[in-house]
């Protein structure tokens, strides 16, 4: 804190000024205040035992060591193997063949069930259906016939279904590898899922 000069304002002689414009001096002498202010006291009030503030104890943690780099080999890194593809197989089913309610015609990946709701059913490997002939009701059967057909009978031997491939003696129901179920004849796919 540095003196004002002699020629400042009347009210500031005697008095000192900081920096920032806080003028003391006089007055705090006239209040029995002498020597260095406390900015913790008040002012006019008599000299008390003051609470001891004490500052918290902060630790401070360093950061752990970078772990070291692993070292390049001349070995020729391995690689985790690839999942193996699984080894869907096939079924062929040929004509006359009858599927009643309860039975199934299946390979490893899908299944083909005539329910005993009459709804002929295929379900892939994790069990989800991925195709349904939307028939209903009790005693169908599916029935893979001579000329090429799959057909879909009531308990009254009506057909409610079809799958529309008559004129191909000999044809072959095929459940496939790839998921699909197919009607094949001299090769070629007639009908399929």
């Amino acid at each position: 804190m540095g003196e004002v000069s002699e020629d400042a304002e009347p009210s500031l002689v005697g008095r000192q000024q900081r920096a920032d414009g806080t003028v003391l001096g006089d007055v705090l002498g006239q209040l029995g205040f002498v020597g260095v202010v406390d900015p913790c006291r008040v002012v006019g009030v008599p000299d008390r035992p003051r609470p001891v503030v004490v500052a918290p104890k902060v630790a401070v943690v360093q950061p752990a060591a970078p772990s070291p780099s692993p070292k390049a080999s001349n070995s020729p890194e391995k690689k985790a193997k690839a999942t193996p593809k699984p080894n869907w197989g096939t079924k062929t089913v040929y004509t006359t063949s009858v599927l009643q309610v309860g039975n199934t015609w299946s390979t490893n990946r899908i299944r083909m069930v005539m329910q005993s709701d009459g709804n002929l059913v295929v379900y892939n490997e994790k069990g989800k259906p991925i195709w349904a002939a939307m028939t209903f009701g009790a005693n169908h059967r599916a029935i893979f016939q001579q000329d090429g057909n799959l057909v879909i009978h009531n308990a009254d031997d009506r057909p409610i279904w079809a799958s529309k491939s008559h004129g191909h003696e000999n044809a072959q129901l095929v459940l496939r590898a790839d998921g699909k179920v197919v009607i094949l004849h001299n090769g070629g796919v007639i009908w399929s899922t």
